[in-house]
């Protein structure tokens, strides 16, 4: 039996594109919430929670060796890949994004995670825990720090399956970056405006989004925005712009079929795909940052540098620079 594991709505349009992978498949979403964000097509099949798995006789049917699967997670299921090496299933990863954003631990030490970001009881906590769970766990999993959204100097721990020390696991990059998938090709000056937190203080991120839709409404710039879907509400209410600008956060950007010129961003993935109509808000925002938020801000940086796409995405220096863009 072929089970796929979803973690996150990053795989949504290569699923569509890929129909052969899901169509005689039992698919598993890490919550229930998240199968909200994918298309009718993919939910209608066999589907099921992580929870539900783990529960009476499906222990039994979906973590057997005789099964194979295909995942689709970077980090952070921890339940899912225990179950994958004590039961040892043959197992098929397939990476949307990447992890070289976060410190990887096998080469950096804690002493100079603090010179580089800044003291914190938080990260101290979280490399405390890497180094019990490591001395526990060996080879098995790969340790990072996160940096935390916001304005602070926190890290929190992550581990990734280490693929590559298990002979039942194998890598495929088919589905990395989005590549060869595409959206809407219609024509259209519309701009998407992609939103969430980061690395930075929300203020900031506020600040200089309300002066770009501000600048959009001057100039009689058709716009939309679509927040994170972990964005709360108190975070959205603090935009300038209509209810009516609003697009459905839960749907991923890159089935949305929205017909745009640009989406602008900050650090979001979603602006690999299709790399010459995605601009990044990275310089203007950087100008404006102190020195402990500005390392914490580098690494990000490193995030959308991952993808082999990266070069096409434009990255105008100022403010000024964008709005020539835009009009």
């Amino acid at each position: 039996m072929k089970v796929i594991f979803i973690a996150s709505s990053l795989p949504a349009l290569f699923l569509l594109n890929n129909r052969n992978l899901f169509l005689k498949s039992l698919i598993v979403f890490k919550n229930k919430e998240l199968s909200l964000n994918f298309d009718q097509e993919v939910i209608k099949t066999n589907i099921f929670y992580f929870d539900q798995t783990l529960t009476g006789e499906n222990i039994q049917k979906f973590y057997c060796s005789e099964n194979q699967f295909i995942t689709f997670h970077e980090c952070c299921w921890d339940k899912l890949d225990e179950l994958i090496i004590k039961k040892n299933i043959k197992t098929e990863f397939y990476p949307v994004s990447s992890l070289n954003a976060c410190i990887d631990l096998r080469k950096e030490n804690i002493f100079k995670i603090i010179k580089d970001y800044g003291f914190s009881i938080f990260t101290l906590k979280s490399y405390v825990k890497y180094r019990i769970d490591k001395f526990s766990k060996g080879n098995s999993f790969l340790y990072y720090l996160m940096p935390d959204d916001g304005g602070n100097n926190d890290f929190y721990l992550i581990r990734s399956l280490n693929q590559s020390f298990f002979k039942n696991i194998e890598l495929n990059k088919n589905a990395y970056g989005f590549k060869n998938l595409e959206g809407n090709s219609k024509k259209s000056n519309q701009i998407v405006f992609l939103i969430g937190t980061d690395v930075v203080d929300d203020n900031l991120l506020i600040s200089i989004f309300n002066d770009i839709t501000l600048f959009c409404y001057n100039n009689k710039i058709k716009f939309i925005v679509k927040f994170h879907p972990r964005a709360n509400k108190n975070f959205i209410s603090q935009f300038r712009m209509e209810e009516a600008d609003i697009f459905e956060k839960q749907i991923p950007f890159e089935v949305s079929n929205i017909e745009y010129k640009y989406k602008i961003s900050l650090f979001s993935t979603s602006l690999i795909f299709e790399p010459n109509k995605s601009i990044s808000l990275e310089k203007i925002i950087e100008k404006k940052l102190d020195k402990v938020n500005k390392n914490k801000f580098l690494l990000r940086k490193k995030h959308l540098r991952s993808f082999s796409d990266f070069e096409k995405i434009i990255i105008p220096p100022s403010l000024n620079n964008l709005y020539d863009l835009l009009k």
